[in-house]
């Protein structure tokens, strides 16, 4: 029908369809065998290139950027020679920022070392123990720790972590291999990464591609020299700059969660401990380990029940072993406000009072000491057979 508009009529529009669509004729292509032998060249020049694969599983020659301020065993074999402790303090920065050396020796008037690289785990603890600490027949070691860090073989060995343990082997480390590095492999891993070159290299190549990206984004962005390129990141990134209120709220969420690690009797066999308490028996040293407070038991009743259960069969553990165990968890005397980032006790405005504390109680179980009984000193629970 018509329609009209101001007395002229409007023809309604024509229908339309739209033009076809052309489809093309011409078929997919599939790889052809000479593209399939060309990815296979590729794949094996890459290898070739870091061939032979080393035979072991476990490559621990260290590969570390300049960095003078690392751990090694050869600076800390001087320090021994030099200091000449009749203690050595041995952790990660628990003790490392808690304990002041200089007022820890000014108030215990005994010489005394720390060994503390930040991060380190049970693993470097073992390494220090074993290859320079008894070699050095130190009479008393202390290891401090959190939780379950003993006996969790496994914490901080691979990426960055992996090069100060590299720096702290001997040329053979069966047992560090079969605890630290083997129980985190698949089976397919393993043979991946036993016979694949180009795999065994994977960290270094990842750390060659990212300082050369670094290098190459500096270039395009700012006038800076390759030689203080990292000094703008090393600032922006420093500990001072660290909002500490969000890194203690994501703390106390990761404590909330269950972990199997928490069964002593399993994990017991499966860490280093059994074999550093057979080493010090070797070599008569006298062994100390002190659980430090955590931010998180600050609040009353705040640890995981599997966190409870362990510790009881920790602390049974070491009485049936007569090793002195020294809890500072239940110690009211320490509160918040001693706590700066996350767990360190090194707070400005409350300087060294953990120190205090230390060296108030460690020197009762030195060796030689008169001390060697069980005994609870106001809130610090020691334990001895």
């Amino acid at each position: 029908m018509e329609k009209k508009q101001k007395g002229i009529p409007v023809k309604p529009p024509k229908e339309t369809t739209a033009p076809a669509i052309k489809k093309t004729e011409e078929p997919i292509r599939s790889i052809n065998g000479m593209q399939i032998a060309l990815m296979f060249a590729i794949v094996i020049a890459l290898n070739l290139l870091f061939f032979p694969g080393r035979k072991s599983l476990i490559d621990h020659t260290p590969h570390w950027p300049d960095a003078p301020s690392i751990i090694i065993r050869d600076s800390i074999m001087l320090r021994i020679d030099t200091v000449k402790p009749q203690v050595v303090l041995v952790g990660n920065s628990m003790v490392g920022r808690s304990v002041h050396p200089e007022y820890f020796n000014t108030l215990t008037k005994i010489p005394t070392l720390i060994l503390a690289p930040g991060g380190s785990g049970s693993a470097w603890w073992y390494l220090a123990f074993k290859n320079m600490l008894c070699v050095k027949q130190i009479p008393t070691v202390a290891f401090f720790f959190r939780d379950n860090e003993l006996t969790d073989p496994t914490y901080n060995v691979t990426d960055e972590y992996k090069s100060t343990i590299d720096l702290m082997c001997s040329s053979n480390e069966p047992l560090l291999d079969r605890l630290a590095y083997y129980n985190n492999m698949s089976d397919f891993e393993l043979k991946v990464n036993q016979n694949w070159p180009l795999y065994q290299k994977r960290k270094e190549v990842k750390t060659d591609v990212d300082a050369a990206i670094k290098k190459k984004v500096y270039r395009w962005f700012s006038d800076l020299k390759d030689g203080n390129a990292q000094a703008p990141i090393d600032r922006m990134f420093a500990d001072t700059n660290m909002n500490v209120a969000l890194f203690t709220k994501f703390q106390f969420k990761s404590d909330k969660r269950k972990h199997s690690e928490f069964d002593f009797k399993t994990a017991l066999d499966k860490s280093f401990l059994p074999e550093i308490l057979a080493l010090a028996k070797q070599n008569n040293i006298k062994l100390i380990f002190v659980r430090v407070k955590r931010r998180r038991d600050v609040i009353p009743n705040s640890q995981p029940p599997e966190l409870v259960a362990y510790i009881n069969d920790l602390t049974e553990y070491f009485k049936k072993e007569n090793i002195v165990f020294i809890d500072y968890t239940s110690d009211k005397r320490i509160t918040e406000d001693f706590y700066s980032d996350g767990d360190h006790m090194d707070r400005h405005d409350r300087p060294m009072y953990f120190t205090q504390m230390v060296a108030d109680t460690l020197p009762r179980f030195y060796a030689g000491g008169k001390i060697n009984v069980a005994q609870q000193t106001g809130e610090v629970k020691i334990t001895q057979r």
